[in-house]
């Protein structure tokens, strides 16, 4: 029995699409475990990811909680947007937006400088150094209210739930 040119044709195509979602799956999966160590490593990598960008537009609230990427891998400002989504305090002129930001235990949020000069950012007793234009990464580590400042003067709100 001969086999259709066109089945043929379509066989290989399905096989190779195949093929290539293993692949993506596989690096999704080890890309997912080398972010699960980075996360369990404890308060010693907060902030370890920081990066300098160029302004964005304002973002909103309702995106999934992010999780950190691996400590080795570079992450681009477009890449931290995509990231985190709403879970972003953008600073400007020291005011933090969104107002407030509600989170669970242990999940990360950005910190996003929008200024031409740097500040210093403190979520509770962590403190941040962001340049101008720069962003770092958060991880909410006490329950309740904790308060933002930027450069000592109230600027936002996390609540850790």
């Amino acid at each position: 029995m001969k086999t259709d040119p066109k089945v043929a044709t379509r066989m290989a195509l399905i096989t190779a699409i195949l093929i290539l979602a293993i692949i993506a799956l596989v690096s999704i999966m080890k890309l997912k475990q080398d972010t699960d160590s980075f996360m369990g490593s404890g308060a010693s990598t907060e902030g370890n990811v920081e990066g300098t960008a160029p302004a964005p537009a304002a973002s909103t609230n309702g995106a999934k909680t992010p999780v950190a990427p691996a400590k080795n891998l570079s992450l681009t400002y477009s890449d931290a947007l995509n990231l985190f989504g709403g879970y972003r305090f953008q600073f400007t002129g020291c005011n933090g937006a969104p107002g407030t930001l509600n989170v669970t235990k242990g999940s990360t949020f950005l910190l996003d400088n929008r200024d031409d000069v740097a500040h210093t950012i403190k979520v509770g007793t962590q403190s941040y150094s962001l340049g101008a234009y720069g962003f770092r990464i958060a991880t909410a580590t006490t329950k309740g209210e904790n308060q933002i400042t930027c450069d000592g003067k109230g600027a936002a709100v996390v609540n850790v739930q």
